[in-house]
């Protein structure tokens, strides 16, 4: 009697032990796959050339290269203008050195980076990885100059 006692008090903790300590506490846990806060976030290069002079805040960049998560901007030799627009968190530079974005003017190279979700990317075409990308802030915008 005493033995069966015993075996379900153990099976009754066996299953309300884990049920108690298994969920993690708010705010812990897995991180989500798109929004902020996500992973794994990786970095999207957009290369191209500034179709027209920047002003304070935006500079309306013709993408015609970069990393392979931005591949659909200019898959088969196709081009995709993408509206950039800055934050103050934005770097932004000219020949090596802090810049004002209004130092890019039309036709120089531009070079855009991003810190995206991975997951935010997947199944995009090019016109809405563009919209997605204009709503989003770079971390990085480089003037490399005009073209050679």
């Amino acid at each position: 009697m005493n033995r069966t006692a015993l075996l379900g008090t153990v099976a009754v903790f066996a299953l309300v032990v884990p049920a108690a300590i298994g969920a993690p506490p708010a705010g812990k846990g897995k991180p989500p796959a798109t929004g902020p806060g996500c992973k794994p976030q990786v970095a999207l290069i957009a290369k191209g050339d500034a179709k027209a002079d920047a002003t304070t805040t935006q500079v309306q960049v013709k993408v015609t290269g970069g990393n392979s998560f931005a591949g659909p901007l200019f898959a088969n030799n196709t081009t995709t203008d993408v509206t950039v627009t800055v934050a103050s968190s934005t770097k932004i530079t000219s020949g090596g050195a802090p810049a004002a974005l209004t130092s890019i003017k039309s036709g120089e190279r531009v070079l855009v980076q991003y810190k995206v979700c991975k997951a935010d990317l997947k199944g995009k075409n090019a016109s809405a990885l563009a919209t997605f990308l204009a709503s989003q802030t770079p971390k990085k915008v480089v003037d490399q100059g005009t073209p050679s």
